[in-house]
């Protein structure tokens, strides 16, 4: 449920000393200062600056991550994302105990306490308006949650769960919901608000941004 997302910080809006300037460097991707045309927002440049806003950012992008359930065109797809699931390991494990982040107890499979790792998955709906079939788990697609320290942490392809999104194919027109899970290291205290879809299904690679909250 939404409101369960305490690992979720929103950092999009920070308390700065003094008005950071174009060019600087920031520590928080996403965040961002001032308003209307002297709007900065930090973005990952070289390393992560402050960058001036568009006149019209695009929806998706840094500038203006998509919100909840807004619709984006990435690369060929059409994606919103729809749910978030912090307790997705007890069902990765109750189906399949020999996933990373399981034990046995006896016979019945759960949730290894002391394991490095928890699971994270992000539903999302996927629309393929663009061609004659679409594969959302393919290696043209790569999904990131971005912690509070701007590290990502790419989704995981080899654990077995159900209505993954890797076994999700579309033809021209079709839509379904798939999920793509995260194996996060304990060591990660705190994610930040921002799902990112890595599209590199043409020859520029392109980011899209969007946010896992309201």
């Amino acid at each position: 449920m939404l409101a369960t997302l305490f690992l979720l910080t929103v950092s999009l809006n920070p308390i700065q000393a003094a008005p950071p300037k174009k060019g600087e460097k920031c520590t928080k991707i996403g965040q961002n200062s001032g308003k209307s045309s002297s709007r900065l927002t930090c973005a990952p440049v070289t390393t992560l600056r402050w960058v001036a806003n568009p006149k019209a950012p695009a929806i998706g992008s840094i500038f203006k991550p998509a919100q909840w359930g807004q619709k984006v065109d990435v690369g060929k797809l059409e994606v919103r994302v729809k749910a978030v699931d912090l307790e997705v390991g007890k069902e990765i494990c109750s189906n399949n105990g020999f996933n990373d982040g399981c034990r046995f107890v006896g016979l019945k499979a759960e949730v290894d306490p002391e394991s490095a790792i928890r699971w994270v998955a992000v539903e999302i709906e996927v629309e393929n308006g663009f061609a004659a079939t679409v594969e959302p788990g393919s290696t043209d697609y790569v999904y990131y949650l971005v912690t509070s320290t701007n590290d990502l942490v790419e989704n995981d392809i080899a654990v077995v769960f159900g209505n993954n999104l890797a076994d999700v194919t579309l033809k021209e027109g079709e839509k379904a919901l798939g999920r793509v899970v995260f194996a996060v290291p304990q060591t990660v205290k705190e994610l930040s608000a921002l799902f990112l879809i890595r599209d590199q299904s043409k020859k520029a690679t392109k980011d899209y941004y969007f946010l896992l909250g309201s």
